[in-house]
């Protein structure tokens, strides 16, 4: 009795003074200590809090007494996933979280890091080892990291192969691309993923859910067949004959192993014949192929002719552009110019016997882009581009 405190709540049970001195009423005070920090979504799983990983709200924490049993209080995290238990009497205590919240499968790995301020503390059964108060003690370092549930992971991919007979489509015989690169794009167009294609030209991405971007990179001496020909997509080709991208590509739950491209082997000789041999004697040598003179030149392009080209090539005054209208039209803008080259490269690529440099997705694609947008010097480009190769000769009857 000559040691303890006697007061309660400041004030002691009754004392009865007769002829003796009492020098044992006492009262000892403490300064109170507090003890909390926060609860956080450990993204990336390294039992660290990161920057960036978010605080999680409305978790239950409880304050357990020394016993390791008995709960003394409760709270619950805020909008931060912060919490603190306050007016704490010196002593041992625990933390625990007694309820994993939905979308978390449980808590990551204690003690990581070396940082007690930035680690998780909660071991077995969701509580922290004991800690240890001293009066006027605030200890901010006791915290929780939850783990969120794994996303499904499904495929995204197929095969690179090589197209020889250039009909955009994977033909039998037709062998994968052994080492080609390609990039996983998520939906803000950054690279997340890169990998090479193994036996057969295969590759494959595993992902979550969202939308993507496949973007192929062509080896030296390849250049991309037409994209999206035929109508089974399990067996055309994807990538944009300029880029290389493919349009975005939306993941549920399943896989998709529909996403291709197609190579094709650029001639080491190169052929091409010029505006004058398709309109000429590309005729009389019924030398055409794919394509009629008939053709609409806006449908197979799949773009519209500026107006005043336009008007100057329908000689038939019938409101449309025939592929030989485009072989013949006169004039020297930019438009006009990259109608009659861009007819011919068509031609020179759609051709079983000619090396022509461009394929013919290479030749649609560029022209639509440009005729887009129209206005800038891009038409002329590339007309001087295809005049280039539309004048490399040949013998097309070989």
């Amino acid at each position: 009795d000559t040691i303890d405190s006697d007061a309660v709540n400041g004030v002691t049970a009754p004392v009865t003074i007769t002829t003796t001195s009492d020098n044992t009423v006492d009262a000892g005070l403490y300064r109170p200590a507090a003890l909390g920090d926060k609860v956080w979504s450990d993204t990336n799983r390294n039992g660290v809090q990161d920057s960036g990983e978010a605080g999680v709200s409305g978790v239950t924490v409880q304050l357990v007494a020394a016993n390791g049993t008995t709960v003394l209080n409760t709270a619950t995290t805020d909008a931060n996933g912060n919490y603190n238990f306050t007016n704490l009497a010196p002593g041992t205590y625990s933390i625990k979280v007694p309820t994993v919240p939905n979308s978390f499968s449980g808590f990551t790995s204690a003690n990581q890091g070396g940082n007690t301020a930035t680690d998780s503390n909660i071991l077995g059964g969701g509580q922290s080892a004991p800690v240890t108060l001293a009066s006027g003690e605030t200890n901010n370092t006791v915290d929780a990291g939850l783990l969120p549930q794994s996303t499904p992971q499904v495929l995204l991919g197929d095969r690179v192969w090589s197209d020889t007979n250039g009909n955009g489509l994977q033909d039998n015989g037709e062998a994968g691309i052994v080492g080609a690169t390609v990039n996983l794009l998520d939906s803000t167009s950054k690279v997340i993923a890169t990998t090479t294609t193994g036996t057969n030209g295969a590759y494959n991405f595993q992902v979550s859910a969202g939308t993507y971007t496949v973007q192929f990179v062509s080896p030296n001496g390849y250049g991309f067949t037409t994209a999206n020909a035929g109508n089974d997509r399990s067996i055309d080709s994807n990538a944009d004959p300029l880029t290389g991208l493919t349009a975005p590509v939306a993941i549920t739950n399943a896989n998709n192993l529909t996403v291709d491209a197609g190579l094709y082997p650029r001639p080491s000789c190169l052929e091409g014949f010029t505006i004058g041999y398709w309109r000429n004697n590309g005729i009389r040598q019924n030398q055409w192929q794919v394509y009629a003179t008939t053709d609409n030149y806006e449908t197979v392009f799949g773009v519209g002719i500026p107006s005043a080209t336009k008007t100057s090539a329908d000689t038939n005054c019938d409101g449309r552009v025939t592929l030989l209208e485009a072989l013949n039209v006169g004039g020297n803008s930019n438009s006009q110019n990259l109608l009659r080259q861009s007819t011919a490269a068509l031609l020179n690529s759609a051709h079983s016997r000619v090396n022509y440099y461009y394929s013919r997705g290479e030749v649609i694609t560029a022209t639509r882009n440009a005729f887009l947008t129209t206005g800038t010097s891009d038409d002329n480009t590339l007309a001087t581009a295809f005049d280039f190769y539309n004048n490399k000769e040949g013998n097309i009857l070989a």
